[in-house]
């Protein structure tokens, strides 16, 4: 059985206080030790790490299309809402099987070099869960689902039923289902997902009260998505106005129950409770907000402070610049001054690995599987958090499953 034994300066295990002068020790994929640095000598197969490293748990980037990892840069920034949907749309209805998986391999290559271990991508194709597997990563694979008409709900609903049902095979990738948004699908198809997740017991994910365009949407029937869906000839006349929140929308048709909601920009204290009341796991996004000049934003500290589970995504690179989970942490740290360190590494590990549904990952404690990142301190003199605030501090080395998936030196 293989043993890796990791050093750093700083051992930050997220479920417990830091530790200086740290060593973990990982046998077979799984941590078996986590403590101060042993004196005595121990062999090992493998030996990394050092003073100026600090250890922390893989990081999780909850929420991701990596299909659109190729739209870096291909949609400029300055467009509305309506207008940035409909250049998605366009790029990607010209993209071939091959740029798809290209793309997603792309995407997968620049999470693991800025130490993400574990992702949540939203797939329209289903191809992501075999390349995800086959480089390494662990993460759900939320096959995406589009219609807002309700003729065209069940055909639709049977593909991503098909696709999750073949994606099972793929070894260390969970399936999950993912109605894209309130606006884009029917609410009849809302609770078909919300009910077939239940009954088969896997992760839901869906795009919620992203922008003001959604939130007068659902509250009137009007505006620019309406004008969208019109269109693109996908409008529904059947569709009963809700007159409410995308939150409260999505409460009456019992399709909120144990989601993970993503971006939760536009809530109020109402839809706060009802988050609370209803179990969903938010996962918030400041690249993509900072990336559309968004000023209105998730209240993380509200959610936080009634016990929500947060959690960090980086969204795709059509609506941001990167897909750097530490990155994303950082700019949490700068929008939310009174956030603790503490809690942000958290949101960027622990609690992702909770919304997606892995009990024994985002945490460095024995029994849970060895991934970790090594991040190179310049200057200690500033805490074992500094990095949440310099970008001197890199990823300097990767571990998913105790094997070095990336090493920059």
């Amino acid at each position: 059985m293989k043993k890796l034994i990791l050093n750093g300066g700083w051992l930050l295990p997220v479920s417990s206080p830091p530790i200086k002068g740290g060593t973990v020790i990982i046998e077979g994929g799984t941590i078996v030790y986590v403590g101060k640095s042993k004196d005595e000598p121990c062999e090992a197969d493998s030996l990394l790490g050092g003073e100026n490293i600090v250890l922390i748990p893989g990081l999780v980037n909850a929420h991701t299309h990596l299909e659109l990892t190729a739209m870096e840069g291909k949609v400029g920034k300055g467009l509305s809402f309506k207008e940035w949907v409909e250049a998605v749309i366009s790029y990607r209805g010209g993209m071939s099987k091959e740029a798809v998986d290209n793309s997603i391999r792309q995407g997968v290559e620049i999470l693991i070099s800025n130490g993400t271990t574990t992702v949540g991508d939203f797939t329209s194709t289903g191809r992501s869960a075999s390349i995800l597997a086959k480089l390494g990563l662990r993460g759900v694979a939320f096959n995406e689902i589009v219609s807002f008409r309700e003729d065209a709900s069940q055909a639709a609903f049977k593909g991503v039923k098909d696709r999750i049902e073949n994606g099972k095979k793929t070894t260390g990738i969970i399936q999950g289902i993912a109605p894209h948004s309130p606006y884009s699908v029917s609410a009849s198809l809302l609770r078909d997902c919300h009910n077939y997740a239940e009954k088969m017991d896997i992760p839901i994910s869906i795009h919620i009260a992203e922008t003001g365009e959604e939130k007068v949407f659902i509250d009137t029937g009007k505006g620019p998505l309406r004008d969208l869906l019109n269109s693109l000839g996908k409008w529904e006349e059947s569709w009963q106005v809700p007159g409410m929140s995308p939150v409260q929308y999505l409460s009456r048709l019992g399709a909120l129950d144990g989601t993970i909601g993503v971006h939760l920009n536009l809530i109020d204290d109402a839809d706060i409770e009802i988050l609370k009341e209803r179990g969903v796991s938010v996962v918030y996004c400041p690249g993509s907000n900072r990336w559309f000049g968004r000023e209105k934003v998730c209240p993380v500290e509200r959610l936080l402070a009634e016990g929500i589970n947060v959690a960090l995504g980086t969204d795709g690179l059509s609506s941001n610049s990167n897909l750097s989970i530490l990155e994303e942490m950082r700019l949490l740290k700068k929008e939310f001054a009174s956030i603790a360190d503490e809690e942000i590494l958290k949101m960027g590990t622990l609690n992702g690995a909770k919304a997606l549904r892995f009990g024994d990952i985002g945490a460095i404690e024995t029994g849970f599987r060895g991934d970790l990142v090594g991040i190179r301190l310049e200057n200690q003199g500033g805490g074992p958090y500094n990095f949440l605030s310099d970008t001197k501090f890199q990823v300097e080395f990767v571990i998913i499953g105790g094997k070095i998936v990336y090493k920059k030196h």
